[in-house]
């Protein structure tokens, strides 16, 4: 192992071996004042990138630089186990399998002639970047090129092993890339945002004939001394490259599982097959819900061939998911819940927001989502109440004396020295002024759980369960809060039983007498 120091951080390189160019992208990465504070460290197979090595890990905070996440966002592997006594594993012949992939799995820059079942797993319409949606479609169930791979292996006790290695294809790559384009436009003040409130500026001042010129300046504009290739993200855009980066990797993951299942169909995978392997994730201690997420994507792509006559038999027909208990809320006390909210301070603008919005999201129980999408006039101040609405259904929830009194405040005195567009509808908003996101949310209730020493993990969902939970123990009718969480089926509101089960097990021993 060696250190590499620099001007604002040092990092530490797990290997003594490291060439001259390397070391030289280490230095630079080390030399960037946005390091200040994290750890970085190289792994062993540390190699020179285009701009930063690969094989780089640090801590993040607030930023994050794509480059360094890399290109071929969620690569690894997915294997399948198919046991030694099975007809596939006594009848493997490597040549068959060979030809089953170049038949069936595109690789390098080859894509799919229609789009596999998958696809409609994938979140597209959340993607925030820009990627050409079509060509990603065609590209889950392939290959790609560089060191991924499809390989058989066997254990020594004859058990047949296919092995899958790919990541997010070219879609991981062009978010990666405009998100990194992004850093850099951010850095300089020249993003897309900017070059709109420029335009907004001219126009309003009658100054239209500039805005080309203006424009181009603004997009030429250079102010930093960060590297392109080392540009981070933060803020909004921080939020924006999470939650993307999170929907490629459940793409490379299904990608992966795609073509083993291609693989499945060729090798004439039968129910035995699929029920062994469904033990082997029992064997190694996979959870119920895993289990269950594996089986329906096996499912899934079954019945898609099915349908396509590719298959005669669905062989997983009659394959049952295992029983997923429901798992018991994870709630606040109620001093806890007053311990939580007794932290943001209305000494500045973000106090008052986050007192604001802590003290809406236990007065309402409604879920992050549903609070974020919040417009300023679906609250009624006068009446006390806010408008959820939830595709074509809405509900209307009353506001407490405290969670009204914080809403006033925050809508009256805070948002709108916070919002920069006057067009901004957004309830709830970010210090930049634009809407405030769910990732951006949970953040500020981690902050506050930290700054109250809460051991509790406590997310938006928890502040939902805990509404709902002191609204039964204290006597509120259950199809009431059926209405207010929103419910469809009252099954799940009666979840929040149990806790009022317990408080009469309570009183039943301290007052019968033969308790």
């Amino acid at each position: 192992m060696q250190e590499v120091k620099g001007k604002y951080n040092s990092a530490k390189v797990f290997t003594d071996s490291v060439d001259e160019k390397s070391l030289q992208q280490i230095q630079t990465l080390c030399n960037q004042e946005f390091t200040s504070g994290t750890k970085i460290r190289l792994m062993p197979d540390v190699h020179a990138g285009a701009g930063c090595t690969i094989g780089t890990t640090m801590t993040i905070k607030d930023k994050i630089v794509p480059n360094l996440v890399g290109v071929d966002i969620g690569c690894g592997m997915e294997t399948l186990c198919i046991k030694s006594d099975s007809e596939v594993s006594k009848n493997f012949n490597g040549a068959e399998l060979d030809k089953i992939i170049r038949k069936n799995i595109p690789s390098g820059f080859n894509i799919r002639k229609f789009p596999h079942g998958f696809v409609e797993q994938v979140d597209w319409d959340k993607i925030k970047g820009h990627y050409n949606k079509k060509r990603a479609w065609l590209s889950l169930g392939t290959l790609g090129g560089g060191n991924h791979f499809i390989e058989a292996d066997r254990d020594d006790e004859g058990n047949l092993y296919i092995v899958v290695h790919s990541g997010s294809r070219h879609a991981g790559l062009e978010i990666a890339n405009y998100y990194q384009e992004l850093a850099w436009r951010q850095l300089n003040g020249n993003c897309e945002s900017d070059c709109k409130q420029l335009i907004e500026q001219l126009k309003a001042e009658g100054r239209t004939q500039e805005i080309q010129e203006k424009l181009a300046e603004l997009k030429a504009q250079v102010v930093t001394n960060i590297p392109k290739d080392l540009a981070y993200l933060s803020g909004e855009f921080f939020d924006d490259y999470i939650n993307d980066m999170k929907i490629m990797q459940h793409f490379a993951l299904l990608n992966r599982k795609a073509m083993i299942q291609v693989i499945c169909i060729g090798l004439h995978v039968k129910e035995e097959d699929i029920k062994d392997y469904i033990r082997e994730l029992q064997e190694n201690g996979k959870k119920a819900s895993s289990i269950s997420r594996c089986i329906a994507s096996i499912r899934s792509f079954y019945q898609f061939v099915l349908k396509r006559k590719k298959i005669k038999v669905d062989p997983t027909a009659n394959i049952q998911s295992p029983k997923i208990e429901k798992r018991v809320p994870s709630v606040l006390t109620s001093k806890e819940v007053e311990l939580l909210l007794d932290q943001p301070k209305d000494v500045d603008l973000k106090g008052i927001r986050d007192k604001a919005m802590l003290e809406f999201a236990y007065a309402t129980g409604m879920r992050v989502t549903e609070i974020i999408s919040l417009n300023i006039e679906d609250v009624n101040l006068e009446e006390g109440y806010v408008i959820c609405k939830t595709g074509s259904k809405e509900r209307n929830i009353p506001l407490g004396t405290m969670s009204l009194n914080a809403l006033k405040e925050y809508i009256e005195d805070a948002r709108d020295v916070l919002i920069k567009n006057e067009n901004e509808n957004a309830l709830f908003v970010n210090i930049n002024g634009g809407r405030l996101t769910r990732q951006g949310f949970w953040k500020i209730i981690k902050y506050y759980k930290e700054q109250a020493h809460i051991t509790k993990d406590i997310t938006p969902h928890v502040l939902r369960h805990s509404f709902a939970t002191h609204l039964l123990q204290n006597g509120a009718d259950l199809k009431a809060i059926q209405t207010m969480l929103g419910h469809s089926d009252i099954s799940s509101t009666q979840i929040y039983m149990q806790f009022q089960d317990e408080g009469i097990k309570d009183i039943y021993k301290k007052a019968h007498p033969r308790a």
